[in-house]
């Protein structure tokens, strides 16, 4: 049954896609893919019927996951590597973790300053951060700073899941490089 769903030329050209980068939202997939949200839509649809593709929302965008979650599939995403997936998949917070990888922690200024970011969006993305558990606040002097929560995790994640733009992914190669 679920080989019969990937006969069809686009709808294995969605699901690849999904494959190599999970945690991708609907727009993105128009973007990349060159194919009409009703398109699309329609044949995630039936990927999710079939158990190819299952879905997450956040942060008001749907993202995409290859499979459902099944405890026998050891290279499953567990639901917590998708969360933290689908923050890394937006700019901003991407931008965030490659400083506090490259730099290890930081004061509030500091990321607005390294980033070139208004202190109040680099705040509302900090808190989205927090809350996610990729970064924590840390004490730096009599101020508050912030370093990622689990730094290995993190890079195992951008690893194996590469940033899909390819700015995002040549700034995380040479942080790659500096850092070994």
């Amino acid at each position: 049954m679920t080989k019969d769903l990937l006969e069809l030329d686009t709808r294995r050209k969605i699901f690849e896609f999904i494959v190599k980068f999970p945690g991708v939202h609907l727009r993105e997939l128009e973007r990349s893919l060159g194919m009409s949200v009703q398109l699309l839509d329609y044949h995630l649809r039936v990927l999710g019927k079939g158990g190819l593709v299952s879905s997450t929302e956040s942060d008001k965008y749907k993202r995409f996951y290859a499979g459902v979650k099944r405890v026998e599939d050891p290279k499953a995403l567990h639901p917590d590597e998708k969360d933290k997936l689908a923050i890394l998949r937006q700019e901003t917070p991407l931008s965030i973790v490659l400083c506090l990888l490259r730099v290890g922690s930081a004061r509030h200024m500091d990321i607005a300053g390294e980033l070139d970011i208004p202190s109040s969006t680099l705040s509302y993305h900090l808190k989205k951060l927090t809350k996610g558990e990729l970064i924590e606040k840390i004490p730096v002097g009599e101020e508050r700073g912030f370093q990622l929560k689990d730094p290995e995790s993190t890079l195992k994640l951008l690893i194996a899941y590469r940033p899909l733009s390819k700015d995002m992914f040549d700034r995380f190669a040479e942080i790659w490089r500096d850092l070994y």
